[in-house]
C-alpha cells in the first residue's frame, strides 16, 4: 500500500526543490566573455559594416540615438543616381500634394519600393532625365525630353493625378 505522506508531500518537495535551486543559480554572475557564442559575434556582422559604438551618458556628450540602427550601411547605391532617378517615370505614382507657406505646391512621389520623395518644379525625375514642370492641387506633369537610338529628340509628358 501507498504511503499516504508519501503521495501528497513528494509534489510540494519537487516544486520546492526547482524553485530553490533556481532562485540559486540567478544568483550567480554571468561572465560575459563566457556567455558570448563560440567565434564572437563577428559572424553576424558584415565585414562592409561599421558598428558604432554606444556613449554613455554623461552631462557634457550627447546620448546616441536608440532609433537609429548602430550599423552604418556601406553598401553602394544603385549608380549613384538621385533617389528619384532611379526608376522609370511610370513606376512613381502620386499620393498627396502639398501647399507649403509660399503658395507653391509640393507633390509626393512614392517610388516602387515604398519610399515617398517631394517633387517641386524643377525636380529631376524618372531615368532619362525628366523635369517636373506642373504641380497643382491635385495633378503633377513631368515632361522627359531625349534623344532615341537615331538621335531623334522625343519628347515624353507623363501627368500623376490623386486618386490613381
Amino acid at each position: 500500500m501507498r504511503n499516504p505522506k508519501l503521495t501528497l508531500y513528494l509534489p510540494i518537495y519537487i516544486v520546492f526543490g526547482l524553485f530553490l535551486g533556481l532562485s540559486i543559480a540567478a544568483a550567480q554572475p554571468v561572465d560575459p566573455e563566457s556567455a558570448a557564442p563560440a567565434g564572437g559575434y563577428s559572424k553576424f556582422v558584415h565585414p562592409n559594416d561599421v558598428i558604432l559604438p554606444a556613449v554613455k551618458y554623461d552631462s557634457n556628450v550627447p546620448v546616441r540615438n536608440p532609433f537609429k540602427s548602430g550599423v552604418l550601411d556601406r553598401s553602394p547605391q544603385a549608380g549613384g543616381a538621385a533617389p528619384l532617378e532611379r526608376y522609370e517615370l511610370k513606376s512613381y505614382r502620386l499620393t498627396a500634394v502639398v501647399n507649403d507657406q509660399q503658395g507653391s505646391f509640393r507633390g509626393n512621389l512614392v517610388d516602387p519600393s515604398g519610399m515617398g520623395h517631394l517633387a517641386v518644379v524643377g525636380t529631376k525625375v524618372g531615368k532619362k532625365g525628366g523635369q517636373v514642370t506642373v504641380v497643382e492641387k491635385n495633378r503633377l506633369v513631368v515632361v522627359e525630353k531625349y534623344k532615341d537610338a537615331n538621335g531623334k529628340e522625343q519628347v515624353n509628358t507623363h501627368e500623376y493625378k490623386l486618386g490613381r
